[in-house]
C-alpha cells in the first residue's frame, strides 16, 4: 500500500467518523473492527488496510464502500 493510499485512507475514514461523531471506541463496536486496527489506520501505522476492514467500516456507520472511496483523495469526481 503506497503511502499516499494509506494516507487518503486514513484520512477519509477520520473525515467521516467526524462527521458522524464517531470516536474509535464507537465505531470499533459498530463495525466489529479492533479498537487498534482502528487506532492504526487512523495513524497510519497499519502496512495495509484490507478491503474487508473498510467494508466493515463502512457498514458500521451505515455507509457504502463506493461512498467512502467516492471522494477527491482516491481521484473520484
Amino acid at each position: 500500500m503506497t503511502k499516499d493510499i494509506k494516507k487518503a485512507v486514513s484520512e477519509r475514514l477520520r473525515e467521516l467518523m467526524d462527521e458522524r461523531g464517531y470516536t474509535i471506541n464507537q465505531i470499533a463496536v459498530d463495525s466489529q473492527v479492533g479498537v487498534t486496527t482502528v487506532s492504526d489506520i487512523l495513524a497510519r501505522r497499519n502496512k495495509t488496510v484490507e478491503l474487508k476492514t473498510i467494508e466493515k467500516l463502512c457498514n458500521g456507520m451505515g455507509i457504502t464502500v463506493r461512498t467512502f472511496f467516492n471522494d477527491n483523495k482516491f481521484g473520484s469526481h
